[in-house]
């Protein structure tokens, strides 16, 4: 049978042509389909695919138009799965030619009215896994005891029910919990590639309805799904403790669709910033993904161009260079930086890589409401100036101080040990950080922080967590000396299934608990530990610094001692930059405790300063 080819699509034509499709019944070991092109203007009726692509190097053979057409495996086991109940589809891999970069070009900016115009969007999570539990299995479960919790008008988590209540809601009990078949089946659910595709999160937002599909029989409704996840996430019932980082992307990823269902706009920096840890095959895709989502990346603003022929460094520097020049402020040099890791080559420092995760939160992220910094005025407006080969940009500026002492990385203590010796060597780095912190910014010198007038300790707590004022200060001070009475074991994370790995199972789960109870009180959820834990959560992955001049403030983890403090026109937050003789390279962002709301800003001090 000859190999399957594709004729071209009208790319020039302003009707937008698509193909289609549609699944040949029949019970054989072959899978068979048509493709047809249809015009989206002529509203066909079809459902649309939202999967994982899986390993490209393990492939199956379909017939398509009477010649064979090869697929990955995980869009094989797909189809095999719906080719009796879902007949017409339109599936990325299939309906655009991929060897095409033309043809990509013109299709791509077609996939949100793709999969806006679907009848149904079919999220595809594979076939079951070995022991044949499905994962979907506990999701009714779950809805029934939610339900019977609110009719109850009872609020209270999994941890401080007892074995009745929990019966009586249709929960685990608590020898049960961690080794009940059906909810570790769910938790592992949870982990499947699917949910860290950055592709899902529009196919998904966009969507008139979806449903979840794991397996030949096990499905549900997106919205029963994403239900049951955020009802066990909030319960705390064991097998989800573990899981915490997973269902923080499941929510993420419906607050997109939360977003296009009240016409709510996103810039396209702020979506970049909070899906940044999703990922694409195509490393271009990191930015092309979310362009349909954006409020500004269309012609008439960022006018970011589809372009699978450039490098995937070109297309970053040229969204890099467009926000600089369309945006009011210079948020774009705020964005974390991965220095040393990048998987796209060489970029000048001031282009952000979005090839690599970073866990730093940007000072001016629009997710956390506290950071409303105006370190430098509002209406201060920058000019921007570049080099002739476009490499280097240079922006009014003033140094303001010298990084003199650095102390250690704060990092979550619990993240990627799996010995018990590994995690005790993490809890250790955990308690070293803070105490180098604290002997930085001698908080037990009993001095006055110069820049304020305040007591040192008072300036640290603030600088701690970078300035939150979510709460009124007596009581996030009376936080962090709560906080801080638990100085030895600072509680990293006492909701994770690690501790439980410590010691033997009944005991781990009695000791956690207990622990839990003891330190957080009935209203654990709410308590004042806990309260200043999730303050810190904006310092993970930073570090904290005193200059020359006598600041204390929380810098990027690649900061290093000799390292310059400056502040630029439309700056907006202060940036830690790094000498390169006749020019500087933009190390990130920084929080500096007594100058972010102008009070160190001098305009008539700037002068061009020009970073590589």
């Amino acid at each position: 049978m000859e190999e399957f080819h594709y004729d071209p699509l009208p790319i020039d034509s302003d009707t937008p042509v698509i193909r289609l499709v549609t699944l040949l019944p029949g019970y054989n070991s072959s899978i068979e389909c048509t493709l047809t092109q249809v015009s989206l203007l002529d509203r066909p009726c079809y459902e649309a695919l939202s999967y994982c692509w899986g390993d490209a190097s393990k492939r199956q053979t379909i017939v398509c138009n009477g010649r064979t057409l090869s697929i990955t495996e995980s869009l094989y086991n797909a189809l095999r799965r719906l080719h009796d109940e879902h007949t017409v589809l339109w599936i990325d891999a299939i309906c655009i030619d991929q060897s095409n970069d033309a043809e990509k070009n013109q299709q791509v900016p077609l996939m949100k009215n793709i999969y806006e115009a679907a009848s149904l969007v079919l999220i595809w999570l594979g076939p079951l896994p070995i022991g044949n539990r499905s994962g979907l299995g506990v999701v009714r479960s779950l809805l029934n005891a939610k339900n019977a919790q609110e009719a109850q008008d009872d609020h209270r988590s999994w941890l401080v029910l007892t074995d009745a209540e929990r019966k009586d809601y249709g929960l685990p009990g608590l020898l049960k919990s961690v080794t009940d078949p059906a909810y570790i089946a769910f938790a592992n659910l949870l982990e499947q590639a699917w949910f860290t595709r950055v592709w899902i999160i529009q196919e998904l937002a966009v969507s008139q309805d979806a449903i979840v599909i794991e397996g030949r029989h096990n499905q549900c409704s997106w919205t029963d799904f994403i239900t049951a996840v955020d009802y066990a996430e909030k319960m705390k019932i064991p097998p989800f403790w573990e899981t915490y980082g997973p269902t923080i992307s499941i929510r993420n990823i419906e607050r997109a669709r939360l977003n296009i269902k009240n016409g709510d706009g996103t810039p396209l920096l702020n979506l970049l910033l909070f899906y940044r840890r999703f990922n694409a095959t195509d490393l271009k895709d990191k930015i092309y993904a979310l362009c349909g989502l954006a409020s500004d990346a269309g012609p008439d603003d960022l006018a970011v161009r589809i372009d699978y022929k450039i490098k995937t460094a070109d297309s970053y520097r040229e969204v890099a260079i467009q926000m600089l020049r369309k945006g009011r402020y210079l948020d774009i040099l705020s964005v974390p930086r991965v220095p040393g890791h990048s998987k796209v080559g060489p970029l000048p420092s001031w282009v952000p890589d979005w090839s690599v995760s970073d866990l730093s939160t940007s000072l001016r992220s629009t997710t956390v409401p506290w950071f409303n910094f105006n370190a430098t005025p509002k209406d201060a407006a920058y000019t921007l100036s570049q080099s002739d080969d476009k490499s280097v940009i240079g922006l009014a500026g003033e140094v303001i101080d010298n990084v003199s002492e650095v102390g250690d990385i704060y990092i979550d203590s619990t993240i990627g040990h799996n010995t018990r010796i590994q995690r005790f060597k993490g809890m250790a780095k955990h308690e070293a950080a803070f105490n180098s912190w604290e002997k930085i910014a001698g908080v037990h010198s009993g001095t006055k922080y110069w820049p304020t007038g305040e007591n040192i300790l008072d300036a640290y707590w603030q600088t701690l967590i970078m300035g939150n004022a979510s709460d009124k200060y007596d009581a996030t001070k009376q936080q962090f000396h709560q906080w801080k009475r638990l100085h030895p074991a600072r509680i990293p994370n006492l909701l994770s299934s690690n501790w439980l790995r410590w010691m033997n199972l009944p005991v781990g789960l009695y000791v956690s608990i207990s622990g839990l109870k003891a330190a957080f009180g009935h209203g654990y959820q709410h308590g004042p530990i806990v309260a200043f834990s999730k303050k810190l959560e904006t310092t993970l992955h930073r570090r904290l610094f005193k200059t020359t001049k006598g600041y204390i403030g929380i810098g990027p983890r690649s900061l290093q001692k000799g390292d310059a403090v400056a502040l630029f026109k439309g700056g907006m937050v202060p940036l830690v930059i790094r000498s390169l003789r006749d020019k500087w390279e933009l190390i990130g962002d920084c929080y500096v405790h007594g100058i972010m709301h102008g009070e160190a800003y001098s305009a008539h001090m700037c002068s061009v300063l020009w970073i590589a």
